[in-house]
């Protein structure tokens, strides 16, 4: 079945609500179920009948079901719907936005969210901003969770994100010109008030013929729970990293041959 959305940052004061219309009939014998919590939809879910209507930070799940119950593939489609001091924001810096679709986004389990990249416009009328209600570089669902350990105790956390399909399969995109994959870290340089420290030491790196993971600087709009993206999810100043792995975009290296020498010692 075909399910067409718009992606991107909806300003909802602008816009309204954000609708999704269905072709009920490319479904034919099938009855489209829907919900809007990140729950897999049930015969017990709302039936899709009319356009649906988003006012919130969610992620829309959709299933065919035939008359004797059997169940169709799910198609998901996460909204990331901003206010209208939101939907002001512009940076000359790149802009992203991570939200969880209505759920938090937390250390010990992944979170099915969203990810959206905005990137500045060099046009007369954009000034080279980047500005949450133009068309995002890439829109994409994503698997999140906040990544490291000794620094879950500051106030500004990093992430570990995959990108996915709706089927929960890796899906590479082109991120500001690094080379394409799914693996990324939305680095948060909190004790390094710079903020240059590390991307600074991998650029060294580099230029000194080593390997090192590239970066480039963004800022960034962290969305937990319900609700709309608002100025209180603005989270400052973030560096998305490559995520290190053996692969011939990222560290293309063969695998490492351990070989062990065995030693008798002989009492005398």
């Amino acid at each position: 079945f075909f399910f067409q959305a718009e992606d991107g940052i909806r300003d909802y004061k602008v816009t309204g609500v954000q609708t999704c219309a269905l072709p009920i009939s490319s479904f034919r014998e099938y009855q489209p179920r829907y919900t809007l919590d990140g729950a897999e939809p049930t015969l017990q879910s709302p039936a899709y009948s009319s356009p649906i209507e988003i006012t919130n930070c969610a992620r829309l799940s959709i299933r065919p079901f035939s008359k004797a119950g059997s169940a169709g593939p799910i198609w998901i489609e996460s909204y990331a719907i901003a206010d209208s001091d939101a939907a002001e924001f512009s940076s000359n810096l790149p802009v992203v936005v991570l939200s969880g679709a209505g759920e938090p986004i937390v250390h010990d389990s992944k979170t099915l969210g969203a990810f959206y990249l905005f990137q500045p416009v060099r046009s007369a009328s954009e000034g080279g901003r980047a500005r949450l209600t133009s068309q995002p570089a890439i829109s994409t669902l994503a698997i999140a969770n906040i990544r490291g350990r000794a620094s879950l105790r500051y106030p500004k956390n990093s992430f570990t994100l995959k990108f996915v399909d709706d089927e929960f399969e890796s899906k590479p995109a082109k991120v500001l010109g690094m080379p394409s994959d799914a693996d990324w870290v939305l680095y948060a340089p909190y004790p390094d008030k710079t903020l240059m420290r590390d991307a600074i030491a991998y650029e060294m790196s580099r230029n000194m013929g080593h390997w090192a993971p590239r970066t480039e600087f963004v800022e960034a709009f962290v969305h937990h729970g319900g609700g709309q993206l608002t100025k209180k999810d603005y989270a400052g100043v973030y560096v998305m990293v490559e995520r290190l792995d053996r692969k011939s975009t990222r560290l293309n290296s063969s695998h490492l041959v351990i070989s062990y020498a065995v030693f008798c010692l002989k009492k005398k």
